[in-house]
């Protein structure tokens, strides 16, 4: 299986390489390092300050796409096998979704970072529609999956017919 690196900037600066799935990063480190599960599993507990790691069924099953692990999970396998967090899509989305908390960062902070996020996607899609935003409710986004078969071409329900009560009267 082809490596999806990507070479760094000639003066080293530049954008950080973009984020790869866990299960990716952690395969291609362990076929690379020639360990299995249960040593990964042996190695958490190394890295781990409480002294407990990962265990292996727990391993397996997210490298199998069974479970979905807890940040701190992933701050633990990265560290374990020396992988900077930003180039793992589940810590940057993690990351992402506690500046987006109220309850992590606060109200005003959070609703801060949403105006962030979306005027960075406003900026990104200049030349097309405007991004979806809060403020503007669900929005249709063509055929999805459920459509395709109905042949609607919108995921928002359009409104029911009158009920049978309303009906009679």
């Amino acid at each position: 299986m082809p490596s999806r690196k990507h070479p760094p900037a000639p003066n080293g600066d530049g954008p950080p390489p973009p984020p790869r799935p866990l299960v990716e990063v952690v395969r291609e480190r362990m076929e690379a390092a020639e360990m299995t599960v249960r040593a990964l599993s042996r190695a958490t507990v190394e890295h781990d300050p409480r002294g407990r790691g990962l265990t292996h069924s727990y391993l397996a099953a997210v490298l199998r796409g069974h479970d979905w692990p807890s940040y701190e999970a992933v701050e633990l396998i990265a560290a374990t096998l020396a992988v900077p967090l930003r180039e793992i899509a589940e810590a940057r989305l993690a990351d992402l979704r506690r500046q987006l908390d109220p309850k992590q960062c606060g109200m005003p902070a959070a609703l801060e970072n949403l105006r962030a996020v979306e005027e960075a996607l406003w900026a990104h899609h200049r030349l097309g529609d405007p991004p979806h935003t809060v403020a503007q409710g669900p929005r249709a986004v063509g055929k999805t999956a459920g459509a395709a078969r109905t042949g609607r071409t919108s995921s928002v329900k359009p409104p029911r017919a009158a009920s049978r009560a309303q009906k009679s009267s």
